[in-house]
């Protein structure tokens, strides 16, 4: 059980006007390993749906990393997937970026394979 609890890293979301009003109620529950930014739902709760780099996303990613800071956890942003939003928020101090989810990745990994198919010759060769 020890070993078990050691290895579970307990992550409260952040992605709601609500959940920002009460980021430090959150933030101080026993257990909580990290506080993430999940910027498209977010951007859906501010009423600017997919900006992910808006300056109220943007406010809510540096008062969870000041959060985080007072309650000694890790700041974490997931949904800004592209370079120049990973850069924006690794550049704020987030600790932590998820850099893409199943459905990017795949997409990302079947454009590859695609463009490669699409310039085989008819011997195989690339």
């Amino acid at each position: 059980m020890a070993q078990s609890e050691a290895l579970t890293f307990l992550v409260g979301i952040i992605e709601t006007k609500e959940a920002i009003e009460q980021i430090d109620a959150i933030a101080a529950v026993p257990g909580v390993d990290a506080l993430q930014v999940g910027t498209s739902d977010l951007s859906v709760s501010l009423g600017v749906p997919g900006e992910l780099d808006h300056p109220g996303v943007q406010d809510t990613v540096r008062l969870t990393i000041k959060t985080c800071s007072r309650h000694g956890k890790i700041a974490v942003v997931g949904g800004a997937y592209q370079p120049d939003w990973l850069r924006l928020y690794a550049g704020m101090g987030v600790r932590m970026l998820l850099v893409g989810n199943d459905l990017s990745l795949l997409v990302g990994a079947l454009r590859e394979r695609a463009a490669f198919a699409g310039r085989l010759d008819t011997d195989g060769k690339a």
